[in-house]
């Protein structure tokens, strides 16, 4: 059986001659080498070209809240806990309406307790009118109940006006110190603007009459273009920044470092998405974006949108 050779003629022949001598010379057309030349050469320059004179738009971004021009902070008149909360966000009340209702066990206890004496006792005043001692404690029991009954009657919010909820920053169970901010109530035909906070170290970079973009991410990322009406000087602390847009220490939506505030008028009182026309409110969370400036593309070496959040 012979066996074939596992390596190739030429290749043999050439070994045993020492490796000597030269390949034939690679032919390369000389037409199609210029033109790859040239177009490679273009390229070259249209690419730099472009990123030495096409800029990039730097822009900061940041959370902020839409107020009511005049809406009434409605108030906690005493510490407690939150037994229910009557009202949503956009709701319209009429003046009277329970907005907030307190837990009230010990004072409706201590009322139905001293109406009871006072039932008992009147009963007494009538077995006898003359008894000066019953007529004194008739007036010393009823003195008592009126109190009681503006204690439980204080622990139920009404509106004392007309108006829309907005923002509303309390729920059921939870406990609140006097002076507390339960929600807002705004009239129907208020004005409304935008309070944004955004990075502070780009302060000198934001102007009065500057375009802002106003995004809407929980109704499709509806865009509303704005122009900022006024811009703060001073750059506050992270806290103060949370504070002005309606932001607390456990809400997703973060302010993180100095910021600089930046406010903007809405120059209707609603919106569109999804072809339905929505209604803005105050304490309404959105996120807004400046363009700050622009750098050529070969000079971009990090991310080019700066965020306060």
């Amino acid at each position: 059986m012979t066996l074939e050779p596992i390596f190739r003629q030429d290749a043999l022949d050439y070994y045993r001659g020492g490796g000597a001598g030269l390949g034939d010379p690679i032919l390369i057309p000389p037409t199609w080498m210029r033109w790859t030349y040239a177009l490679c050469a273009t390229t070259s320059a249209i690419v730099l070209a472009a990123a030495t004179l096409v800029a990039v738009p730097e822009y900061v971004e940041g959370p902020a809240v839409i107020r009511a021009e005049g809406a009434q902070p409605i108030v906690a008149p005493l510490p407690g806990i939150v037994a229910a909360v009557a009202m949503t966000p956009r709701r319209y009340v009429r003046a009277g309406d329970v907005l907030v209702a307190f837990r009230a066990e010990e004072e409706v206890a201590q009322l139905k307790s001293v109406e009871a004496e006072l039932t008992t006792t009147l009963v007494r005043l009538f077995a006898d009118p003359s008894d000066r001692s019953v007529r004194q404690a008739m007036g010393s029991l009823r003195s008592q109940r009126d109190l009681l009954r503006s204690r439980v009657a204080a622990r139920t919010i009404r509106a004392d006006a007309d108006g829309i909820i907005g923002d509303v920053r309390v729920r059921a169970g939870q406990a609140v110190n006097a002076g507390d901010i339960l929600m807002s109530l705004a009239g129907r035909s208020a004005l409304f603007t935008v309070t944004a906070a955004l990075p502070g170290h780009r302060r000198p970079s934001l102007h009065d009459g500057q375009q802002m973009q106003m995004r809407l991410s929980e109704y499709g990322d509806v865009v509303e273009q704005l122009n900022i009406a006024h811009v703060d000087d001073l750059v506050v602390a992270s806290a103060e920044a949370r504070r002005s847009v309606g932001i607390d220490t456990t809400d997703s939506a973060q302010v993180s470092g100095p910021s600089v505030l930046v406010h903007a008028n809405l120059s209707s009182g609603s919106f569109v998405a999804d072809d339905r026309v929505y209604d803005f409110f105050d304490g309404m969370r959105v996120t807004v974006r400046v363009q700050v400036g622009a750098k050529p593309l070969i000079g971009i070496g990090r991310k080019r949108v700066y965020s306060s959040r």
